[in-house]
Order: C-alpha cells, then sequence, then structure tokens
C-alpha cells in the first residue's frame, strides 16, 4: 500500500529550498516571483485542504515541542520589552514567525515514513543548490559565499550541518548510481566548506567526520566489521586527494591561524569576538529579562561598543531573550538530544535500521550546528528549527518505521 502524502509538503518543501537552498539566487528568474510567499500560501492551502484528512497530533506531546513553544512565548514577550520595539516586532513578523510555522507544519504533516524521507532528501537538496550556486556565482573574494543571506561562516555552518544527511544516505540508498551522485555532493560539501575560510566551520566538518567515518551508529557483526571500514577509509583517501587539489593555498594559511589564537584580532581587537561576548554578558546582568529579538547590536553599541553581532548563540539568546529564555533554550537543546536518544534505543529493539541511521544523523547534525553557531548568530535560523521539527516528527512514526535499511 502506497503511503499517502499530506498536500502541505509541496509549500513545505519549496520554502526549504528558498530558505535553506536560496534557489533563487541560483535561478535568477524565481527571485522576481517571491518564491518564498509563494510557498506560504501552498503550505496554508495544503494543510487546510488536507489537515482533516489524516491523524491530528497534539502540538504538546513531545518535550521538544513544549520546549519551543515556551520559547516561543518568552520570544513574544520580549518584543514588548524591547528596546528597539518597531524593529522586533518587523524582525518577529518577517523572520521568526515563519521557523514557527514550519516547525509546526512539518510535525503535524509527517505521519508516515515517506513524507519524513521527503523532508530530509530536501534538506539535502537544498544543501547541494547552495554548494553549486557558490561555486558558479561566489562573490566572497578569498572567501566564498554567495548572496545578502550567508557570509562565509553562515555558509559553513549551514553545510555542516547539512552534512551528516547526506552522508547516512550513503548507507540507505542500494542503488550504485544513487551512492555515487551522494558521494558527489558530500565531497561538493566538503570543497564549498573549506572553501569559505570558515575556521569555524572546518572545526565543525573535523569533529562531524570522526563521528560520522568511526562511531558507528549500528553495531555489525564481526564478519562485517572489516567491509565496512574499508569503504570508508577509502572515502576519506579519495575526498583528501581531491580537496587538497582544489583548496587554494591562501585558505590554508587561513586555517594554520588556529594554532596562534593568542594573536588573532578575535581575542585582542576591540570588535573582536571576545570583547563582544564580554559587552553581551554586562547587558544580560543589566537586563535579566533581555532587549528583545534581534537587538543585540542596538543594545552591544549602546554600552560604548561597535554595534556587532553577538557571533555566538548563546551570548545571542540570553542577551535578547533573558536567562530565562537561555536557560530554556539550553533545556530544548538537553531534551532534544534526550528524546532522540530514547527514539534511537525504540529503533535497535525493532530493527528499525534505516531510521536508527538517520536519528544518528539529526544527533550529529545537532552537533555540528551547536559547534559553529558557538562563534555566530544563528539563534533563530532556519535550519536550526528544522532540526528541532524533524526530530520531534520522528516521534509520531514509530508504528511506520520500516524495519529494515
Amino acid at each position: 500500500m502506497t503511503e499517502k502524502i499530506h498536500p502541505a509538503i509541496y509549500g513545505i518543501c519549496i520554502y526549504i529550498l528558498v530558505s535553506v537552498g536560496r534557489v533563487q539566487e541560483l535561478f535568477v528568474q524565481l527571485s522576481t516571483i517571491q518564491l518564498g510567499k509563494i510557498a506560504l500560501v501552498l503550505m496554508a492551502i495544503g494543510f487546510i485542504i488536507g489537515g482533516g484528512r489524516y491523524p491530528t497530533n497534539s502540538l504538546f506531546k513531545t518535550k521538544i515541542e513544549i520546549y519551543v513553544n515556551i520559547l516561543f512565548g518568552i520570544i513574544v514577550f520580549s518584543v514588548f520589552i524591547s528596546i528597539w520595539k518597531s524593529n522586533s516586532l518587523d524582525y518577529f513578523l518577517k523572520n521568526y514567525i515563519t521557523n514557527i510555522i514550519l516547525f509546526y507544519l512539518i510535525i503535524k504533516t509527517t505521519t508516515n515514513y515517506r513524507i519524513y524521507r521527503i523532508y530530509t532528501n530536501t534538506l539535502i537538496i537544498s544543501g547541494a543548490i547552495l554548494a553549486i550556486d557558490t561555486l558558479v556565482n561566489s562573490i566572497g573574494g578569498d572567501r566564498a559565499y554567495v548572496g545578502r543571506t550567508y557570509d562565509p561562516n553562515d555558509l559553513a555552518m549551514v553545510l555542516d550541518t547539512i552534512l551528516p544527511f547526506a552522508y547516512i544516505k550513503l548507507f540507505i540508498e542500494n542503488t550504485i548510481l544513487k551512492k555515487i551522485i551522494i558521494f558527489a555532493t558530500i565531497i561538493l560539501f566538503v570543497i564549498v566548506i573549506l572553501l569559505t575560510g570558515s575556521r569555524g566551520g572546518l572545526i565543525g566538518l573535523s569533529i562531524i567526520m570522526f563521528f560520522l567515518i568511526f562511531i558507528k551508529p549500528v553495531k555489525d557483526s564481526s564478519s562485517r566489521k572489516n567491509s565496512k571500514i574499508i569503504p570508508k577509509l577509502f572515502m576519506l583517501m579519495i575526498s583528501t586527494i581531491i580537496i587538497v587539489n582544489v583548496i587554494p593555498e591562501h585558505i590554508w594559511e587561513r586555517f594554520a591561524t588556529l594554532s596562534d589564537l593568542g594573536s588573532d584580532y578575535n581575542v585582542s581587537a576591540e570588535g573582536g569576538r571576545f570583547v563582544i561576548w564580554e559587552h553581551g554578558l554586562e547587558i544580560m546582568q543589566n537586563s535579566p529579562l533581555g532587549v528583545g529579538i534581534d537587538s543585540f547590536v542596538s543594545a552591544e553599541g549602546r554600552i560604548g561598543g561597535k554595534y556587532k553581532n553577538a557571533h555566538n548563540i548563546y551570548v545571542q539568546v540570553g542577551v535578547e531573550q533573558g536567562v530565562l529564555g537561555l536557560l530554556v533554550f539550553v533545556l530544548l537543546l538537553i531534551k532534544t538530544r534526550g528524546e532522540l536518544g530514547r527514539l534511537a534505543t525504540y529503533c535497535k529493539t525493532h530493527n528499525a535500521t534505516e531510521v536508527l541511521l538517520l536519528i544518528y544523523a539529526l544527533r550529529v547534525a545537532f552537533l555540528s550546528f551547536l559547534i559553529t553557531s558557538f562563534f555566530l548568530s544563528a539563534a533563530y535560523s532556519t535550519i536550526l528549527y528544522l532540526l528541532f521539527a524533524l526530530a520531534a516528527a520522528l516521534h509520531y512514526l514509530p508504528n511506520n518505521f520500516p524495519s529494515k535499511a
């Protein structure tokens, strides 16, 4: 029996391609038709049409949803106490609210495993589009990036976060052609991440590749251990040869500065990250309730700073949403990890190998995001709420999990 597809997923997938993959920047013809707004309309129409045809899910079934709702309430409150109310309201209505809508719709429409696969595949395609767009239209000069949405560090963060899903697909797909395409996509991701020159991106890439290559999410029988590790090492060798010959020397020189962080501008300069973080802690002490969503720059400037972004997701949340908001945000991350751990245990006992692999990809993706976003202002990024939605949506699928990869 073919698993039904909820009609809202077409708009959701288009919106992911627009908000994460920036497909309208690769195909400039799409930039004139406001594809993002069209996707939102399709999402709404699809949900109205299909909402009654499928079992409805409570928005409070998982701890992930509970904490997202609490955080949402805190962010709404922050708009009213913001030091720049018009800016906070504008950001909330034009940016943050769409993340919440996307979060809820993914959970509500993920009624079977086929739909879940469509969402993860769309995320991988979004990353591929973004990477191709970077190679074709990079405007970054010495450091690669494209468009107005992502600077080099943001671009590295997004691709680092999507990479685990592409890697795990190598072990889910069965045909040689699909494996070759996925392997090429992974190489593309790695090359673009390195071309950004993002040192945070390099740290994240190194850690996630270690987890993906050397840590096994599924225990192999002794007869299969060598058959698993040899292809991984071979892929690593091929990837290294390609990357070494593609990445220019000035990028490697930039990465080499990681060995001498004491002289880095982020440590010593007035506008460096360390000074910005100190300003952030000072603001948190003076305004424990927060200064309002998207108001860090203004708050930092008011205490004598240089009107810089937070460049740290935890400092950003703590300053803008206050001490309570930071606590809820951290608890949300902890609860998400716990929920995924419980699902992994369920999958192991029910031989749901493919889902177990995707859970592992999701856990590594969260790890990657948290590492790279430690140096970025990414608290309200679409990809973070996509990860929360994919983690929560899995809880509605145990009865539909495939038994084998």
